[in-house]
């Protein structure tokens, strides 16, 4: 490394020159049971101590540096740790790790409300926030709501894990991002008048979607 180049909240750029510094980018530690127990306890003790808050256990740690310790391979902070145990300073950063409080568009082109009906975040915020405050919400559940006008709002959305950006790049093997939105687009639009709901077959995590022509009959 001979130096960084970034910019600000300004547009401005700004260039950082080192000489002795080694700067490391590593994986994250976001994978319960792969590990990760020292790094979730000291540095997302918040995201830990719900964890151990709605489950009533403890997660199933598994040992440190094991190859291929779970279905994210690679995922347990490893690198972060021995980069530390080097002499090396960690980047402060906030007490949120990334969950899966997700519908198949991301998060945050949706008007987003609990069970109550009632909204419970920014929504011009970031996936990985989302997750954490609906750790707090009535049975750990919320509601995507959009229109028929989603897809426009997608070039304003903050840039996060999981939010959709317009253009040719592939998303997933064979699929472009616009042929990801147009298609989720088709299956909203097809679930308008089905009664169950219809499950989208691009992302079935996605949950069920409901479709209806005004807010009343979304409702019942």
């Amino acid at each position: 490394m001979i130096g960084v180049i970034g910019k600000n909240a300004d547009e401005y750029f700004h260039q950082v020159n080192i000489s002795k510094a080694v700067i490391l980018t590593t994986d994250g530690f976001c994978q319960f049971g792969a590990g990760s127990e020292i790094m979730y306890k000291v540095y997302a003790p918040t995201l830990y101590k719900d964890y151990v808050a709605v489950t009533g256990t403890q997660p199933s740690w598994e040992p440190m540096f094991a190859v291929n310790p779970g279905p994210i391979s690679g995922d347990t902070g490893d690198g972060q740790l021995m980069a530390v145990w080097a002499g090396a300073a960690m980047n402060p950063y906030g007490d949120v790790a990334m969950g899966s409080a997700e519908s198949g568009i991301g998060g945050t082109v949706a008007l987003c409300i609990n069970q109550n009906g009632g909204r419970f975040w920014n929504e011009d915020m970031g996936i990985c926030e989302k997750h954490n405050q609906l750790m707090y919400q009535p049975g750990h559940v919320s509601y995507d709501i959009i229109d028929v006008n989603w897809r426009d709002r997608l070039p304003y959305q903050k840039t996060s894990h999981r939010n959709l950006q317009v253009t040719d790049q592939l998303v997933a093997v064979g699929w472009t991002s616009t042929y990801y939105i147009d298609n989720f687009h088709k299956e909203f639009m097809s679930s308008i008048g089905v009664k169950e709901g219809i499950v989208p077959s691009l992302d079935s995590h996605a949950g069920t979607v409901y479709g209806a022509n005004t807010l009343e009959e979304l409702a019942d």
